[in-house]
């Protein structure tokens, strides 16, 4: 599965030959939360922690309209899963380093200019992520994440044009969980869903 995702980034990079097209880098930092859903054995688990996240990758529009382009790339993005249960006796904690290729797919709407050689922007679409390593850092929650996550993506910014053919952007992006990351199939009593959340500021420039 991970090599036909990978297969569908490098098809995806091909259609540069079919569109006009724009290249560029990605860079982000910001802040993850994990939602969670528990029952069973899990009861009692809180994700009362916020941590600090990044993305860094190549990143691509095809334009289908002057002011309207298909946005994508590859994002290395880690995430962190921190979970506690302090109900009962001693602290009980879960805590598990996932990294995740980010394949996003999205439109980028830009408005006519709004100063010399500056636009907005905003981008709406979602997030296609593959798990390419996990480690846990306890032994409480057996090993088992769901290879494939999917979250929806809201971003807004601003962007100016530098020169004859480079673009710079920065805005602020939202990242919504849809899926739960956790494979149910090694839970034996109740329900454990997870599902990642990140708030993020986004800088990049297109060549």
């Amino acid at each position: 599965m991970k090599r036909l995702f990978l297969l569908g980034c490098f098809g995806l990079f091909s259609l540069t030959s079919f569109a006009q097209t724009q290249f560029g880098l990605y860079l982000s930092t910001g802040l993850q939360t994990n939602r969670i859903e528990t029952s069973g054995e899990y009861s009692g688990f809180q994700a009362n922690k916020i941590h600090a996240s990044f993305s860094f990758g190549p990143t691509v529009n095809f334009f289908l309209t002057e002011n309207t382009a298909f946005n994508s790339g590859i994002y290395y993005t880690p995430k962190r899963v921190h979970l506690e249960n302090n109900t009962e006796g001693p602290i009980r904690e879960m805590d598990s380093r996932l990294q995740y290729l980010q394949l996003p797919l999205s439109i980028r709407f830009n408005t006519n200019e709004i100063a010399l050689d500056t636009k907005l922007y905003f981008q709406l679409g979602g997030l296609a992520e593959v798990l390419i390593h996990e480690k846990e850092q306890s032994e409480l929650f057996p090993k088992g994440y769901n290879w494939m996550d999917a979250s929806l993506l809201l971003a807004a910014g601003v962007e100016r044009k530098i020169g004859t053919t480079n673009t710079v952007f920065a805005g602020i992006s939202y990242k919504r969980g849809l899926t739960n990351i956790v494979s149910t199939k090694n839970i034996t009593d109740g329900n454990l869903s997870i599902k990642n959340d990140l708030i993020s500021l986004d800088i990049g420039i297109f060549f």
